[in-house]
């Protein structure tokens, strides 16, 4: 008598849900219409997860050094492993950034390397040692939510934004280097438990970065103001990096009536499609409000070294440099609604740099992959750890819930901030598009759910 083949099984880990959720989704879906079986969810109970399963397929959004022992237990367990940076599309200097965020050894450990683009392949690969996987620039699964048809599942919500604000200006901050929601050093102490800081050239470059840093938070802390002045028409809707203190931008709100100071819950993406434009520096919005038509200015003072500095979002913006130079173009959108914005040469750059954006999506190419990295593997088998240490993984889980967390675990707690199985469902049912499969959605941990074709 003939058994059915178990079916593959894939690992979503997410490490900052309100920037990564949507876009993982999306992959679970094409991962299952292609058969397999998805654990999704908070990347520390994914990964204990894929700890005690075998034989399936392990995406990784890290590649720093700390995860190079997580490697070597998932290969011990005959899983197959894509991985990526999931920051390494917006950067400073790519050879110490990549030689920092990317470890060698992490990297061989790997089946495949994903890159963002054609550009950020390349400058991941001149670091990378000779033996290291394959790199293929396919793009992530972020930027096919801004193509058809899935940009406009977010238009409903920008337009209850515009509603609810007026017409407004978003300004997207990203100063938790300087700004850590753990206080002075909280940054720092991310850094050296994951790795990064290792050795003279990083206590260095990190040391240089944190001076841009406090030199743009400064900047943006006294120019907010400016801008509330200066646009007194609209709004500005002000959303900090998820492991910033939004303490500073608060004290701002308390005198200034327009500035509305909004915690980072969910995805960026309706912010941006309801905005007139967005302010940053450096900002990984930026990309994704080029790709949404929505213009975007970028303050890059001329007095401050740009050496940590990261071109892409800059050169997708046009650019003040000073408060001045940032309230004319803003007041020039406002006024005309952004006609004509785009450069025939940024549209060029971002090809260069992004991968997916013509073509198949990212998240079919990267589900191909998976599918074609499982023929004829071992068969694949979810299994939890036994009786002891499940009590063990419950009073871990119940020391979390009344608050005993050393700063890591605040950090994720805060990057990830929880997940229902209701929430999770009518995510599934908003990115499905006629084709794909129906979904069934089962929690089996705290945050964490089994994704499969519905029987």
């Amino acid at each position: 008598m003939k058994t059915t083949p178990a079916r593959p099984l894939a690992f979503l880990p997410v490490i900052t849900k309100a920037r990564e959720l949507d876009a993982r989704v999306l992959l679970a879906i094409k991962l299952v219409d292609r058969g397999f079986r998805v654990v999704l969810g908070s990347n520390s109970y994914v990964n204990y997860r894929a700890f005690y399963a075998r034989n399936g397929v392990y995406f990784s959004p890290l590649l720093v050094p700390a995860v190079e022992r997580r490697f070597h237990a998932l290969r011990a367990r005959g899983h197959r492993i894509i991985a990526w940076d999931e920051e390494g599309l917006v950067y400073p200097d790519p050879d110490w950034y990549f030689a920092n965020r990317v470890s060698g050894a992490s990297a061989r450990l790997a089946d495949a390397l994903i890159g963002w683009g054609r550009i950020p392949a390349d400058d991941l690969a001149a670091t990378l040692p000779e033996d290291a996987p394959p790199i293929h620039p396919l793009g992530n699964g972020r930027i096919d939510l801004l193509r058809p048809p899935y940009r406009a599942l977010y238009d409903a919500e920008g337009a209850q934004l515009r509603k609810r604000f007026g017409r407004y200006v978003l300004v997207n901050t990203n100063f938790d280097m300087v700004n850590h929601a753990d206080g002075p050093g909280g940054f720092r102490r991310r850094m050296l438990e994951s790795g990064r800081i290792s050795g003279p050239r990083d206590e260095a470059k990190f040391a240089d970065w944190a001076v841009f840093r406090q030199a743009m938070y400064d900047a943006f802390l006294e120019g907010i103001p400016r801008l509330h002045d200066a646009l007194s028409d609209v709004a500005l809707v002000l959303r900090p990096h998820p492991s910033e203190s939004p303490e500073p931008y608060r004290a701002l709100a308390a005198r200034l009536p327009r500035l509305m100071v909004e915690p980072p819950k969910g995805p960026v993406l309706p912010w941006i499609v309801g905005a007139e434009a967005i302010v940053h520096n450096s900002c990984t919005t930026a990309v994704e409000a080029f790709l949404l038509d929505v213009p975007s200015v970028a303050y890059q003072p001329d007095d401050v070294a740009a050496a940590m500095d990261s071109p892409l979002p800059n050169l997708l913006s046009r650019v003040g440099a000073d408060w001045d130079a940032v309230a004319n173009l803003l007041r020039g959108i406002l006024e005309t609604g952004g006609k004509d914005w785009m450069a025939p040469r940024q549209w060029e750059q971002a090809v260069a740099h992004i991968g997916g954006l013509e073509g198949d999506a990212s998240v079919d190419a990267l589900a191909d992959l998976a599918a074609r990295m499982v023929q004829g593997g071992g068969a694949p088998e979810l299994n939890g750890p036994g009786f002891v240490r499940r009590v063990r993984r419950e009073i871990g889980i119940a020391a979390r819930r009344f608050g005993f967390l050393d700063g890591k675990v605040q950090d994720d707690k805060r990057r990830f901030g929880g997940l229902d199985r209701d929430e999770l469902r009518d995510l599934v049912a908003r990115l499905r598009i006629a084709g794909d499969a129906t979904i069934a959605v089962d929690q089996i941990d705290p945050d964490v759910f089994l994704l499969e074709a519905a029987q």
